[in-house]
């Protein structure tokens, strides 16, 4: 087999691969030839890949090949708000979590905290069935939502420290340490 060279697009997606030198692969007008060395396969280029402007290479699905620190962050910060908007239940009532309905739930709470004569609210957990609950039951939902919440920073803050530590290299060590906080 001869020399492999990539095919990439105007955005960088290896769209393609051709046996040839580089030089010699006839692209379209937009694309590129990209040499597929012993780096580059290193780096997980192949098709499907895409070719970053710092030149390292992020998979199909956008997932990098050899995750830098910027990405190991940014891969924390988006797993950490999947979970901290995932929702939680709350004796059976399935309670979205999302940033609306954490400030709907934090205002439903104070008002009970500020009109002492309200005995219920109506609430509706994100499923769009309403319901009117008793005084205490909504003060349950907002300590159960503020604790996922804080879980959730908190995974999010442990697993930014292992990061900077150098314990936290890949999405697995990241995800290993968001579970260990969220249990």
């Amino acid at each position: 087999m001869g020399t492999v060279t990539l095919i990439l697009n105007a955005a960088g997606l290896a769209v393609g691969a051709a046996i040839g030198q580089p030089k010699d692969v006839l692209v379209e007008a937009g694309q590129t030839a990209y040499p597929y060395d012993a780096a580059a396969e290193a780096a997980g280029a192949w098709v499907g890949s895409t070719l970053r402007a710092d030149g390292s290479w992020l998979r199909p699905g956008g997932i990098p090949a050899d995750p830098s620190v910027a990405d190991l962050r940014a891969y924390a910060r988006a797993r950490s708000y999947a979970i901290e908007t995932s929702g939680v239940t709350v004796g059976g009532l399935a309670v979205s979590t999302e940033r609306t309905s954490q400030g709907l739930i934090d205002r439903a709470v104070a008002l009970l905290q500020a009109d002492p004569t309200l005995t219920e609210v109506d609430f509706d957990g994100g499923d769009d069935l309403p319901r009117t609950l008793p005084a205490e039951q909504v003060r349950l939902v907002g300590i159960a939502v503020g604790r996922h919440v804080q879980r959730a920073f908190s995974a999010r803050a442990a697993a930014l420290r292992a990061i900077a530590a150098g314990t936290a290299v890949s999405f697995a060590d990241v995800d290993a340490v968001l579970v260990g906080v969220m249990g």
